[in-house]
């Protein structure tokens, strides 16, 4: 009786507040903000021709309809243009968006890929220590299964047992993703049982779903704000303890190693031009050293887009045209969108598809 009343309600409970400890935040927390439904497309939406694949710092340093307008300007008659993003340097979040998005059968001519290797210590520690941080709960709970089995089939076959010392390769066996999907169930029950029941489908009904982010001319946000005097020198001094990127180092061949799966993704459509960029940070630095280890390690980008950024930024005031260390506020944007219009202007130009190198009128 004791045991049936007591000790076994008692070992559930125990059992319940375990698991809460070791998981980490909810599908909640982490997928009711603004960008809720931008990475899971709608088949019916105008064809795209340029597509941005990046984190928030991507989504920060590009506006969308400036761009647009811009190439536009120019005589180009340019389709939609997408973008996939995720929070945190998110790799795997965001190979399975790509995923997501070529399922519905697009191909995008000019792919710009953001490197999305982390350099904050925190990043690189977690991504280092525990693999499965990489992957947000959101995308934890509704990744097919199959999608995982084919990165971790991918990832298996690029790692070697000497490399165990410094990353497991197997990040998450298939009987662990799925315990670690239905354990995110549960911490959800608690955080928020009506998330916590819904599917994707409902959390994100088809009216929501678009890849489309050309509403991006203007936000009242954060975005708005710049460095204050007395946040400067701190800002400084936390770029300058960033990770250097190390492209060819063994510390970085998890995140080399689903670049490159990502960019397969990418080639596999065939598209006219792919380039690799770095959105740049608070320290406007660039590892020019690193330019020809990328060039090597990814023979399938066309162009790598680096210290350009830099030389770009540079002439203007930091604290104007940032709002954090990593995030370009509204007026840099500006500044980074331009930069892209004339990139893409000329190349466009080159481009022999007509489709995309149409005047108009």
């Amino acid at each position: 009786m004791i045991t049936r009343q007591i000790i076994i309600p008692a070992l559930i409970l125990l059992l319940t507040g375990a698991i809460l400890v070791t998981s980490k935040n909810g599908l909640s927390e982490n997928t009711s903000r603004w960008h809720t439904c931008t990475n899971w497309g709608e088949d019916l939406r105008p064809p795209s021709d340029i597509l941005f694949i990046g984190t928030s710092r991507t989504f920060r340093a590009i506006n969308i309809t400036q761009l647009k307008n811009g190439i536009k300007s120019a005589g180009h008659d340019v389709g939609n243009i997408e973008m996939i993003w995720t929070d945190f340097p998110n790799i795997l979040a965001k190979t399975w968006a790509l995923d997501d998005y070529l399922s519905t059968r697009v191909k995008p001519k000019i792919v710009i890929v953001e490197n999305s290797m982390s350099q904050k210590p925190r990043d690189y520690r977690e991504r280092k220590n525990n693999a499965n941080l990489v992957m947000l709960p959101a995308s934890q709970r509704y990744m097919p299964p199959s999608v995982h089995y084919r990165m971790q089939k991918y990832l298996n076959s690029k790692f070697d047992n000497s490399w165990a010392r410094v990353f497991d390769p197997g990040y998450m066996t298939s009987l662990e993703f799925r315990i670690h999907q239905w354990r995110l169930t549960l911490y959800d029950f608690f955080d928020s049982p009506k998330h916590a029941m819904m599917s994707r489908d409902k959390h994100c009904p088809s009216e929501k779903k678009t890849w489309n982010t050309n509403l991006v001319e203007d936000r009242d946000d954060f975005g708005n704000m710049t460095i204050q005097d007395e946040d400067h020198q701190q800002l400084i001094e936390n770029v300058s303890s960033y990770i250097e990127y190390a492209p060819l180092s063994d510390r970085r061949k998890y995140e080399v190693t689903m670049m490159s799966y990502l960019l397969e993704r990418v080639e596999s459509i065939n598209p006219q031009k792919i380039y690799l960029w770095f959105p740049g940070n608070y320290s406007l630095t660039y590892e020019k050293a690193s330019q020809e280890s990328f060039e090597k390690l990814f023979p399938q980008v066309d162009r790598i887009i680096g210290s350009e950024i830099v030389e770009t930024l540079k002439f203007h005031n930091r604290q104007q045209i940032f709002y954090n260390e990593n995030h370009l506020n509204h007026a840099g944007r500006k500044h980074a969108t331009q930069l892209w219009i004339d990139l893409l202007n000329k190349d466009i130009s080159a481009l022999s598809d007509t489709s995309i190198a149409q005047p108009d009128g």
